[in-house]
This record gives C-alpha cells, sequence and structure tokens, in this order.
C-alpha cells in the first residue's frame, strides 16, 4: 500500500511538473504568437513603405525623361537659333559692306541714290533689330537649358537617394524576415 501511495505521490508530482511545464510552454507560445504578430505588423508596414517608393522612383524617372526630352528639344531649338544669329550677321556684315561702297559711289549719285541709301539704311536697322531680338531669345533659351539642367541633376540626386534608401529597406527587410525565419 505505502508503495502505491509513494508511486501516487510520485505521480501527482509529475502531473504537478508537467502542469507547470505546459504552463510555461502556453507563455512561451503567446509570446511568440505576439512577437509573430508584430513582426508580421512591421512586415506589412516595410511592404508598404517599399511600394510607395517604388512609385515615387517610377514618378522622378517620368519627370526626369521627360525633362531630357525637354533639354533635347531645347538643345535643338539654341542651335537652329544660333544658325539664324550666324546668317543674321552674316548678312550684316555683307550689308555693311555694300553700305561702305555704296558711300563711296554717293558722291557722284543724285537723289534716287539717296533714296536707295536710305532704304538700305532701314534694312540694316530691322535686321539688327531682328538679330537683337534673336540674341535675347537666345539668352533665354539658354536660361531655359540652365534651369534644365539644375532640374535635371537635382531629380537625379533625389532618385539615388531614393534608390539608398529603397536599399536601406529592402536590407532591413530582409533582416526581419531572416529573424522570423529562425
Amino acid at each position: 500500500m505505502e508503495e502505491l501511495l509513494e508511486k501516487n505521490v510520485f505521480l501527482e508530482n509529475s502531473l504537478s511538473d508537467a502542469n507547470a511545464e505546459l504552463e510555461s510552454l502556453r507563455m512561451k507560445l503567446k509570446e511568440l504568437k505576439e512577437s509573430s504578430e508584430a513582426l508580421q505588423n512591421q512586415n506589412s508596414m516595410l511592404q508598404s513603405e517599399k511600394r510607395t517608393l517604388v512609385h515615387q522612383v517610377e514618378g522622378i524617372t517620368v519627370t526626369l525623361l521627360n525633362l531630357e526630352r525637354q533639354y533635347k528639344e531645347l538643345g535643338r531649338r539654341h542651335s537652329d537659333l544660333q544658325k539664324e544669329k550666324d546668317l543674321v550677321l552674316d548678312e550684316v556684315i555683307k550689308i555693311q559692306e555694300q553700305i561702305r561702297l555704296e558711300r563711296k559711289e554717293h558722291e557722284d549719285c543724285t537723289q534716287s541714290s539717296n533714296t536707295r541709301f536710305d532704304a538700305l539704311q532701314k534694312k540694316i536697322s530691322l535686321l539688327l533689330e531682328e538679330g537683337r531680338n534673336r540674341e535675347v531669345q537666345l539668352g533665354e533659351e539658354e536660361l531655359k537649358i540652365v534651369k534644365a539642367q539644375i532640374e535635371i541633376f537635382v531629380l537625379q540626386q533625389c532618385l539615388n537617394d531614393m534608390v539608398e534608401v529603397n536599399s536601406e529597406i529592402a536590407a532591413q527587410l530582409t533582416k526581419h524576415c531572416a529573424a522570423h525565419l529562425k
């Protein structure tokens, strides 16, 4: 009988130890579930932030491509205006040479020569004014080109910064996933 009582006490103690261990395992399970939920929430937030950053990078890329296209167009327009300016200046030089010759002949010319000379001077004035206007346009186009270059530079810097942030977030995400899988 005593042996049965000892076995009964031993079994009760074993049952009590098993219950305590079961309760401890339940607490650990609860903690692991809470930790898992926290990691899942954090992972979800990081995924959302990554999607937002990817969307922003795509938007900046589109803007950058548009600015590059505008920059090329401005460069083409600048080149066209420069060629036009050179042509006008060549024409002005030729007309000035004509005026010099006309002045030489002027001493022997009649009133009709004076009229012709006045017409040439008006033409030169118009061409010079046109040349000045083209120079102003050229200056404006050059300012636009500089502005576009600055915008492209700033956007490239933003894009580089976002790529770096995205890489850091991806590294954090990988780290959290690896920690979660352990």
